[in-house]
């Protein structure tokens, strides 16, 4: 980009743009307190996230500790490297910090492979900054192609209304993106002027990818039929769709309690006379909360649709995870049995912030919690459940990550208050924890291997929490009886 002046530009385009011109509900999450926290930007070193750093500096100036966060596929070679320093430039000029990860990608990823590698870095840098926001460059030209790829999927409300101005996570990270209203044509316009430079992707002209197949043939051709003001049509139907997806959320509440989705068996007899669009929020909803499932076919889901409206039977493949059956208005998840001593099912990676569904059934998570006096008290009292969640205290750096794997013969560990190791075997035995159970209960371990918890039994006494603790991991699990009904 040569040298570029890149305080200079930020002043120019925050004299063209102003507050009102930025995604309103964006815009609320971005002054909601608290003012000040790390927030990170997307910035792929393209126009529309270049002028999105730029916009964010030029018109909210020292609202937050902006965080330029840069991802290289890697699959560019030296235009990919261009790029990242192109990113790493504008953040220096601005005197931001700049942050980049990179992957080495099979050969022709495909956008699914890509997006998840990119999300997956971005999300890990948003959690290790401890902040929750995540700001991107998706603007209104992106709307019309992401439309045009769900209605070929099939989808509703929902999937129709994407990408939203403010999108949140399981795992509490908030995507906002204030530019849906702006068009790729503007936003150039704007950076030229304020002579600020940008990258092109050369992949972008390729019709490799459906989004530019679309962008290069469709979406003119449907511009050029149209009478109308396509972009403008589709920006006021999204916001639309967006209303009637969160009303469909909120008339579905009235009737299914959100703890329910939560539970390998679901009763939907509530719903017997409202209209067919309930049934499938709610059997959506339930399903993707299933192992192994959370990617499920859309057709998949209205299978069982049409006979739970009518009142039928119905058995369900699913496929490796289980089967799902359907009696009347009532769901229920039969997950495939693990074999004994849980042979069959892998090492499964566990990190701070994340959950995780077993193939029998059950979930795990982890999470960082800052302890004040009462939890405190209450861990170091006892008056915990053993059963369903752990407590590990955290002195020094964060350990790497856990993993959950399935008991192993000779597997022993040092519980709490105990002089010494006890294998997990004996341990079960002494807690008469019934063997139909002990088959299935996860075992959370380091990376090393070593278990420092298991369902119904002490955490290790390497992790004890005392009164100096200030931070801890909370290892959950989650069941219901129904999971053990194999």
């Amino acid at each position: 980009m040569g040298e570029v002046d890149w305080n200079a530009c930020a002043a120019r385009v925050g004299g063209l743009v102003s507050r009102s011109d930025i995604e309103p509900e964006a815009l609320a999450e971005l002054d909601a307190p608290p003012v000040g926290e790390p927030v990170g930007i997307a910035c792929s070193g393209g126009a529309d996230s270049v002028f999105l750093v730029l916009a964010l500096v030029g018109c909210l100036p020292g609202l937050h500790r902006w965080q330029i966060l840069h991802f290289d596929h890697g699959t560019r070679g030296p235009a990919s490297r261009a790029d990242a320093d192109s990113v790493a430039s504008m953040a220096a000029g601005l005197d931001l910090p700049f942050i980049k990860g990179s992957a080495v990608l099979e050969d022709h990823p495909t956008e699914a492979v890509l997006r998840k590698a990119r999300l997956g870095f971005l999300h890990g840098q948003v959690r290790r900054l401890g902040a929750s926001r995540l700001v991107l460059g998706h603007q209104a030209d992106d709307v019309v192609e992401t439309i045009l790829i769900r209605l070929a999927r099939g989808s509703g409300a929902r999937g129709l209304s994407a990408p939203r101005p403010v999108q949140s996570f399981p795992s509490g990270i908030r995507h906002l993106r204030p530019l849906l209203g702006w068009s790729r044509e503007r936003i150039r316009s704007i950076l030229t002027a304020a002579g600020a430079p940008w990258c092109e992707d050369a992949s972008n002209r390729s019709d490799l990818h459906l989004r530019n197949r679309l962008r290069h043939s469709v979406v003119p051709s449907w511009s050029a039929a149209e009478t109308r003001d396509v972009m403008k049509g589709v920006l006021l139907a999204r916001r639309k769709l967006e209303d009637e997806d969160r009303a469909l959320d909120a008339w579905l509440a009235e009737f299914v309690p959100d703890d329910r989705f939560a539970s390998p068996e679901i009763d939907l007899s509530s719903l017997e006379g409202r209209p067919r669009a309930l049934w499938r929020r709610a059997i959506d909803r339930w399903v993707r909360g299933l192992p192994g499932l959370a990617e499920v076919k859309r057709n998949w889901v209205e299978e069982l649709v049409g006979p739970a409206v009518g009142g039928e039977g119905l058995r369900v493949s699913a496929g490796a995870s289980g089967r799902v059956e359907l009696d009347q208005a009532r769901l229920r998840f039969i997950p495939t049995p693990a074999p004994a001593g849980g042979e069959g099912w892998p090492e499964i990676s566990l990190n701070p912030g994340s959950t995780v569904f077993l193939p029998s059934g059950e979930s795990v998570a982890a999470r960082v919690v800052l302890l004040d006096a009462a939890l405190r008290d209450r861990i170091m009292g006892g008056r915990v459940d053993p059963a369903r969640e752990g407590w590990l205290a955290l002195a020094g750096p964060h350990p790497s990550g856990f993993c959950i794997r399935a008991r192993r013969p000779g597997d022993r560990y040092r519980p709490l208050g105990s002089p010494g190791s006890i294998k997990l075997g004996d341990q079960f035995i002494n807690r008469k924890i019934p063997m139909e159970r002990r088959r299935l209960l996860p075992v959370f371990a380091l990376v090393t291997g070593e278990p420092v918890w298991c369902p119904g039994l002490p955490i290790s006494e390497l992790f004890r929490i005392n009164e100096e603790t200030i931070q801890a991991v909370q290892l959950t699990y989650c069941w219901s009886t129904a999971t053990f009904r194999l």
